[in-house]
């Protein structure tokens, strides 16, 4: 028992702070950087999904035409997923001062089939999507559009920059949001400079057209599906270091706790769709997988398992007594952490161990959501729950 333990240790250990370091390492000897081309300026689409975004759209649509890109090579869809705001009213009046924006009314139907739907209506070979709540800063599609210039490069990835908004710079969900952008930062970069990055950006992203598929249900990620099936086609995905863009809407820990259950569901039904890309023959993107994803996916069986099998240890041993008190104080710490968030004292160490367990109990949570087969397409960012009607 006192081995597996150990075992298990080792790859909470390994999962989040030897996998980072092992990846810097790596790249110190198997990086192999994609060619760009500063003067590649094609014509492109950028694609928005809306449901219910009276708050964001305008200022989104308005930093994409501000964005510096050729206004006559750069069209921008969007498509209104039933909504029931003034989100169509405001599209309509911007339509009036672009003649390069196109808005289309749906039905509700999710952001899967939303974004189906859409991307026919382009006809640009380089599509960027994009969320509502997203502000591009300036020349972001030109440090983007530059890499496709290499024709391995199948999808390149932006950054991100949080926007608190007022009062809400010390949320426990905003700042544990921050740290995790902050910590895949690199992660993201070094994969991509060896093969192919596996986490995804949905906020923005750019895709080769002869790259992208249709998204085949409401189970799988509109934003981490489209990788698999790049690595499939032997293209690369990468990161992109330079350009970036904001993200301005509020987040809290419950958001963010509802935000991972989702994310984390159809991260697990795309990796199953497409888990031929485990195969060795996708060199390292199999160990870019296991040790990014697939060992973050079952950290909370990990944490189980561990208190658990700490109470099974003999009362002999000299470790049990060491390991339970561990394990105990940690999760007094997110427990007092808790507390505090409720009377809004935030301390470091106690809210970054309430987002670690928050955020695991939403993986724990996902992986049923997975396994009922349920939808990820159809929410309300209002009532944070699955649309049922």
């Amino acid at each position: 028992m006192i081995t597996i333990i150990f075992i298990l240790i080792f790859l909470l250990f390994y999962t989040y702070f030897a996998y980072p370091v092992v990846l810097r390492v790596l790249n110190r000897f198997f990086a192999n950087p994609v060619k760009y081309n500063d003067k590649f300026s094609p014509d492109i689409s950028v694609v928005i999904s809306a449901y219910n975004e009276e708050d964001y759209i305008k200022d989104a649509i308005l930093s994409v035409f501000d964005s510096g890109y050729y206004k006559d090579k750069l069209k921008l869809y969007v498509g209104s997923d039933g909504c029931n705001d003034n989100t169509l009213k405001i599209l309509y009046e911007l339509q009036t001062k672009f003649s390069n924006l196109f808005v289309y009314d749906y039905p509700r139907s999710g952001k899967n089939q939303t974004l189906n739907k859409l991307v026919p209506k382009t006809t640009t070979d380089y599509i960027f999507f994009m969320d509502a709540d997203c502000r591009t800063t300036k020349n972001i599609f030109n440090q983007m559009i530059k890499y496709f210039a290499d024709e391995q490069v199948g999808i390149v990835l932006g950054s991100s920059v949080h926007i608190a908004s007022e009062g809400k710079e010390k949320d426990t969900g905003r700042m544990g949001d921050v740290s995790y952008h902050s910590f895949e930062r690199n992660m993201r970069l070094y994969e991509g400079n060896i093969q192919s990055t596996v986490n995804s950006f949905g906020p923005l992203y750019g895709i080769r057209r002869d790259v992208y598929e249709p998204i085949p249900n409401d189970k799988v990620c509109d934003d981490f599906l489209p990788i698999l099936k790049t690595v499939e086609k032997d293209k690369r995905v990468i990161f992109n270091p330079e350009g970036f863009a904001y993200e301005v809407r509020p987040k809290t820990l419950k958001d963010e706790f509802h935000r991972r259950i989702r994310s984390v569901s159809c991260g697990m039904a795309s990796l199953w769709m497409k888990k031929n890309v485990m195969s060795p023959k996708y060199k390292w993107v199999p160990f870019f997988l296991l040790s990014h994803k697939i060992l973050r996916w079952v950290t909370p069986f990990i944490l189980l398992l561990l208190a658990f099998g700490t109470m099974l240890i003999s009362d002999q041993s000299v470790l049990k007594a060491p390991f339970i008190w561990i394990q105990i104080a940690f999760y007094i710490v997110a427990i007092i952490g808790w507390g505090l968030e409720k009377i809004k004292i935030k301390i470091f160490p106690f809210n970054t161990c309430l987002f670690f367990i928050i955020m695991n109990v939403g993986m724990l949570f996902a992986f049923f959501r997975f396994m009922a087969g349920m939808s990820n397409a159809i929410w309300s960012r209002e009532t944070i729950k699955e649309d049922k009607s």
